[in-house]
């Protein structure tokens, strides 16, 4: 049986043995006149066995913390390819987990609750992958059918998270991690303290990097808007004790986020420089979709050729440079191409211009239905009769 300091913390079994033996052995260095040797080396034995015990106990617990290390870096490894798919703008998942982590110890949340938090912020949003692709992306607002698809996924996500043993509660933060102070949230319609504490801190995280964030439906707020919407919202969406305890420590956040970052973009012993591509090619390729549903989704509104137009263009400028684009229709009546839309270098000149339809252009030959790949751009202006 072991003591327990006032601290409240026990000794660690291997210190306490090499107590206990230092003292066998002390005795049997120096036995005071009183002391039998065979008490004194039981007593050495008794410490040599205990030491050995809580060393072994010791290796062990430094393994299980090793596995859990390397574990968390798979997931957050997983997590992060998941992150550029359907965030390829900014990590948000990354800087959820060093927000949520930070406000978790503020808030008092021991090791093993705050290793729960760090894995639900990389995971919470993993049931995204059962909710359609275009409803994720849709820059409009969102129908009543559409949201109860988005809805599903703090459900999902738990789900599929349950059935890792981790040795801290995961799965209970990400399902409730969409619940709201007032009972109003989802999916179970929690209210206050019944939302469990770690999911409290990873919606007020959540909330805040998504209001300072740009979404297809939006563009990013200024901080000091997001602060205040923030603190609009507590008592009702969120913890109004968490929300005044992350906008004190938001800026010593945003530190540690932009240290990470840092580091993780460093080369290290067993990194090679250049082995985040992955993540920026997965973005990428999901940035061209996004994209081209945009366009798909611009081209069925009721805008005129102008408005489309640039809508089109500051959309396609995100994966294709380009120092000017020009959109020519024909017109059947003259048989000539006019320029209804120009933008960027020489944008003025363009406008209005017209070529006969027989004629090439840095797009290509009409009648032929033939497009030209990286064309001159001077032949628009020489078959306009302009100097280039």
């Amino acid at each position: 049986m072991t003591s327990v300091p006032p601290g409240g913390r026990t000794a660690p079994p291997y210190a306490i043995g090499a107590v206990v033996g230092a003292a066998g052995a002390l005795l049997l260095a120096h036995p005071f006149g009183w002391t039998p040797s065979v008490a004194a080396t039981a007593l050495a034995l008794a410490g040599l066995w205990y030491y050995s015990r809580g060393a072994e106990g010791q290796t062990r617990a430094a393994s299980v913390a090793t596995s859990t290390d390397w574990h968390l870096a798979t997931i957050e490894a997983l997590a992060c390819a998941i992150d550029a798919k359907y965030h390829p703008a900014q990590p948000h998942t990354r800087r959820v987990q060093v927000y949520a982590a930070g406000l978790a110890r503020a808030a008092g949340l021991g090791p093993d609750e705050l290793q729960g938090v760090r894995t639900a912020a990389l995971l919470h949003d993993i049931g995204e992958l059962a909710v359609p692709e275009h409803i994720l992306s849709k820059s409009g607002p969102l129908t009543r059918e559409e949201f109860q698809k988005i809805r599903i996924h703090p459900r999902v996500s738990a789900e599929i998270i349950a059935s890792v043993r981790f040795p801290y509660p995961v799965a209970p933060l990400i399902l409730s991690h969409h619940e709201r102070w007032d009972g109003t949230g989802y999916p179970q319609r929690l209210t206050g303290a019944q939302i469990p504490l770690g999911a409290r801190i990873l919606t007020v995280v959540d909330y805040f990097d998504a209001l300072t964030t740009e979404r297809p439906y939006r563009r990013a707020f200024e901080w000091n808007r997001a602060i205040q919407l923030l603190q609009e919202e507590a008592g009702k969406a969120l913890d109004p004790v968490l929300v005044g305890t992350f906008v004190d420590i938001l800026p010593a956040l945003v530190a540690e986020y932009e240290a990470a970052a840092r580091r993780d973009r460093e080369p290290t012993p067993g990194r090679r420089r250049g082995s985040g591509d992955a993540f920026k090619h997965i973005a990428l390729a999901n940035r061209e979709i996004h994209v081209l549903y945009e366009i798909a989704q611009t081209m069925g509104t009721s805008l005129g050729i102008a408005d489309t137009m640039a809508l089109i263009s500051s959309k396609l400028s995100k994966i294709i440079p380009w120092s000017g684009c020009a959109l020519f229709l024909y017109d059947a009546a003259t048989d000539q191409l006019r320029c209804r839309f120009a933008d960027g270098l020489d944008a003025p000149r363009l406008v209005g211009l017209t070529v006969a339809a027989g004629l090439h252009t840095a797009g290509g030959d009409v009648p032929r239905g033939r497009t030209i790949l990286n064309g001159d751009p001077r032949a628009t202006f020489t078959a306009s009769g302009v100097s280039a």
